[in-house]
């Protein structure tokens, strides 16, 4: 399986969804070993560690490995990279040791070994300030220390300075990736790990650290050079605005397994092909003309009416629909002063219908949530939130104790901010061709006017919509942010020091969800560690920086001509690398 922690860590918890071109170039698949997968834009960029988007995530995912990887239905971890899961050593000063071996198999595309150096040279890599991966620097700043046995360079320990709940998670879903691309003139070989994390106060100024970081930054992000992965897909070509192609690395080292593990590994096509129709339409037409084999995310609409109720549709696909780890939400800029009072936030949760939206937008394939945890997390999931009500007398009078009065009889309530009036004109952006957030917005906008709110809705090309979350420069967007079914780390997403670089995008946050988000963290105790998640979840509803909307059933088809096809909550719902063509 390629498929490797999709859903796991940093990947997962912070991979923002599109959920693209007119009509797809390409000719029908009937007969190819080449599976075509509809993507509704063209990835981020493919830089395994600076991109944010779940479209990048899945295609870096078949090039680079990790260490272990998950059971597609039972999301039971597997080794992968290394020989078995790792030998945990908790140590009396609370601190951990993690004793992994990579398989004897393990090498890169040119034959070398993969061994504890490229974990350790992989690690810095994330702890170079200067590479742009704020998102997942955070996941792995207690690993202070990477000890290669001299002996056996396969094997190493890798030492986590003090306690942390998800430490394993984490430092086992790490992707290797090759020192020799990426840092061509070893600028890294005279840091340490430890230097790295407990110095790096003495280190801010290295030229040589800037430089390998604005190298990594800039060379990789619309091409990879064949041997910058281990994986069972190496890539081919990016086609802006049409297609990323990647082959199939027929030097894997996996392909050398014999036992009872190689089950566990696929690349079974010949190329994986990621076709970027911007046009859901266009997409299903496609689909249907034997243009596209794969879909997932398909409209509500098409998939519940057309698909699920057509003899020929289900003949002709598999009609996929588990549950998708993710939560659908309106994220609000709590910077932006018209939004710094949480009576405004509060109001403009009781502007959308959510019931009417999961009935009417989403077919009822869609769970109202009122937490950024999955229901199915039902030990962490804090089921007592109260979900706010579509209430427009209730919003009115929040904005009203708010001071906002429409004091000039123009429909829109204002107020005196930094001496100016100020209409109360909420700017939501979505991204373009998502018909469901269209609509969301929609229904937005026509509930909000009564109560004196005008909705301008923002259309944004997915790169663009990104760059506005990333730099704060939004007021309210619709997005989708992928979860986990294992426990992963809050404060990338909820701690006010991930504002700057990581993915608190909406800015909230104090001391005291600060602190309880390092107990989260520092608790082994699960019993505990759960009601300081529910805490959070609190303070995260009482405060609104989000409009909790639905958690969505995927809605997949794949093509029947295709074998070996299994259903899973791991984004995004398949393993392509799986697919056999039927004989």
């Amino acid at each position: 399986m390629t498929m490797k922690v999709l859903c796991l860590g940093w990947i997962a918890a912070l991979s923002l969804t599109a959920c693209g071109s007119d009509a797809s170039q390409s000719k029908t698949t009937t007969g190819s070993n080449e599976v075509k997968i509809h993507q509704l834009s063209d990835p981020e960029k493919l830089n395994p560690l600076t991109s944010t988007d779940a479209n990048a995530s899945t295609i870096c995912a078949n090039i680079f490995e990790s260490l272990v990887t998950n059971d597609l239905t039972t999301y039971e971890r597997k080794a992968f990279l290394i020989k078995a899961l790792p030998e945990v050593v908790m140590n009396a000063d609370h601190s951990i040791d993690f004793v992994m071996e990579f398989r004897e198999e393990a090498a890169w595309p040119d034959g070398s070994p993969i061994t504890g150096n490229d974990f350790d040279f992989s690690l810095k890599l994330i702890k170079n300030p200067f590479i742009n991966c704020g998102p997942m620097r955070s996941s792995f700043e207690l690993f202070d220390k990477v000890t290669v046995d001299a002996a056996n360079p396969k094997k190493f320990t890798v030492h986590c300075d003090t306690i942390y709940n998800v430490a394993e998670t984490y430092v086992t879903s790490l992707q290797m990736l090759n020192a020799k691309v990426f840092d061509p003139k070893g600028l890294l070989k005279n840091f340490s790990v430890y230097d790295m994390t407990h110095n790096m106060k003495a280190l801010e100024n290295s030229a040589a650290l800037k430089e390998q970081g604005e190298f990594f930054n800039k060379s990789f992000n619309t091409a990879l050079p064949e041997n910058a992965g281990s994986g069972g897909y190496q890539f081919d070509k990016w086609e802006t605005f049409q297609r990323v192609v990647l082959h199939k690395n027929k030097n894997w080292w996996a392909f050398k397994l014999k036992d009872a593990d190689a089950v566990t590994f696929h690349a079974n096509p010949d190329k994986l092909i990621y076709e970027t129709v911007t046009d859901l339409n266009t997409a299903v037409v496609a689909l249907k003309a034997n243009e596209l084999d794969v879909m997932h995310s398909i409209p509500n609409r098409d998939f519940v009416q057309d698909m699920q109720a057509s003899k020929e549709m289900q003949d002709k696909f598999y009609l996929l629909s588990p549950p998708q780890f993710a939560y659908e939400h309106i994220g609000i800029n709590t910077k932006n002063a018209k939004y710094a009072d949480v009576r405004v936030r509060q109001a403009l949760s009781h502007l959308i219908d959510v019931d009417k939206i999961v009935q009417v937008v989403a077919y009822g394939l869609g769970e109202r949530i009122s937490s950024f945890i999955h229901p199915l997390k039902k030990e962490y999931y804090n089921s007592d939130i109260e979900l706010p009500d579509y209430n427009v007398a209730k919003a009115k009078k929040l904005l009203a104790d708010a001071g906002w009065k429409d004091s000039n009889g123009d429909g829109t309530v204002d107020k005196i901010i930094n001496g100016e009036k100020t209409e109360l004109e909420v700017n939501v952006m979505y991204n373009k061709g998502n018909e469901r957030r269209k609509k969301i917005c929609l229904y937005f906008l026509e509930s909000a006017k009564a109560a004196g709110v005008k909705i301008n809705i923002q259309v944004k090309e997915w790169s663009e919509m990104l760059d506005a979350v990333h730099t704060h420069s939004f007021e309210l967007y619709v997005l989708t942010l992928t979860s986990s079914p294992l426990e992963s780390d809050p404060k990338p997403v909820w701690h006010t020091s991930e504002y700057a670089e990581g993915s608190n995008y909406t800015g909230f946050g104090n001391k005291e969800s600060d602190a309880l988000i390092e107990k989260i963290r520092t608790t082994l105790d699960a019993t505990q560690r759960a009601v300081y998640y529910k805490e959070l979840q609190k303070m995260v509803s009482d405060q609104v920086p989000v409009i909790f909307l639905m958690a969505h059933k995927e809605r997949i088809a794949i093509n029947k001509r295709w074998d070996n096809v299994v259903a899973s909550g791991l984004y995004p719902g398949y393993d392509a690398t799986m697919f056999k063509l039927k004989p």
